[in-house]
């Protein structure tokens, strides 16, 4: 047996008509009324509730009979001042960053809370302490030299067990030490919030040893 046709899927539309209206040959339009400029997208309706009157009351106002049939730029009076709603896009608001800690050496030769004195051209650990490193993906460490831009010293992405990394300390090293935290994005969502300021301390050199002469006695 032929099979039996699927009939087409018929989709209805709703389409609500205004009305017509018998509008009087010596109708005139209100001119006690502010003027409003049709837009693209207006429909009567749509204007009528935004100035709070009926479709059938802005209608006869204009002298229109077909509240169906506006056209951009056509003038209308209307009721109140008509301001057709401003689409606003949604504010962005960047998280806030996170001011947490400070950067300790270790070892060091001496200092404490926030001036440190280290050993020049040792190789010592700088760990971000008092941080909370939620939501942080990678840690990077800067050192700032006086009056110079900062340096990047490293970058810890296993956070597993804090943030820290290896420094070679220079010889003449004196400067700030600091540290930021960044996420998934790569967006900075948190920094030390105070600065640690290092001077490296060169031990003098071990005193050359001198040879003794011994004078030989026969």
């Amino acid at each position: 047996a032929a099979p039996t046709p699927i009939p087409p899927a018929v989709v209805v539309v709703q389409q609500v008509v205004q009305p017509v209206y018998v509008i009087a040959p010596s109708c005139h339009p209100r001119y006690d009324w502010a003027t409003y400029v049709v837009r693209h997208g207006d429909t009567l309706a749509r204007i009528a509730a935004h100035v709070r009157t009926s479709v059938q009351q802005l209608a006869l106002g204009n002298c229109i009979s077909n509240p169906n049939r506006i056209f951009v730029g056509q003038t209308l009076k209307v009721p109140a001042v008509y301001h057709p709603p401003v689409y606003q896009p949604p504010v962005y608001h960047p998280p806030q960053v996170r001011q947490q800690g400070r950067v300790l050496p270790h070892p060091f030769v001496s200092g404490g809370g926030s001036h440190f004195t280290v050993t020049g051209g040792s190789v010592i650990t700088l760990r971000w302490d008092g941080v909370h490193l939620g939501g942080v993906s990678r840690v990077e460490f800067y050192y700032t030299p006086p009056h110079s831009p900062a340096i990047r010293l490293g970058t810890d992405t296993y956070l597993a067990d804090g943030a820290a990394i290896q420094w070679a300390v220079p010889v003449n090293a004196h400067g700030a030490l600091s540290a930021t935290g960044f996420d998934h994005s790569g967006r900075v969502i948190a920094r030390t919030a105070s600065t640690t300021f290092v001077s490296a301390y060169n031990a003098p050199p071990p005193p050359t040893p001198t040879a003794t002469v011994i004078p030989f006695m026969d």
